[in-house]
């Protein structure tokens, strides 16, 4: 059958992986009944014709959460190269005062605020 066919995990890679894997499952999806609020709202979805099915938007709705995995991976990292580079800064005694880094921080402000 093809769809067992794209169903073998072997065949798949990361976030396809990952969506493929719950495609898979979608008939477990589907048959889960949905809060009033959501099922109101995928309804409405559908009756405005930005989708043709739930099948769609539960697509749509892992496709976001894909993406915004990504985005929060994406800002953990910058965060971790940001951590390691005070680290490293650290390290090579190159710190800074804090009390005066917030006066300075709090200055900054004042000043913004008093020319906006």
């Amino acid at each position: 059958m093809v769809f067992q066919h794209f169903c073998q995990p072997r065949r798949l890679r990361g976030y396809v992986k990952l969506i493929q894997t719950l495609l898979c499952s979608v008939s477990i999806i589907i048959t889960t009944p949905l809060p009033p609020d959501l099922q109101q709202f995928a309804d409405r979805q559908i009756a405005s014709g930005k989708y043709a099915s739930p099948e769609e938007i539960i697509l749509a709705g892992l496709q976001a959460l894909a993406e915004r995995e990504q985005v929060y991976q994406g800002r953990f990292e910058e965060l971790r190269r940001e951590v390691l580079l005070g680290v490293e800064a650290a390290e090579r005694g190159e710190l800074l005062d804090a009390a005066t880094e917030i006066q300075a921080i709090r200055q900054r402000l004042r000043q913004r605020y008093s020319e906006a």
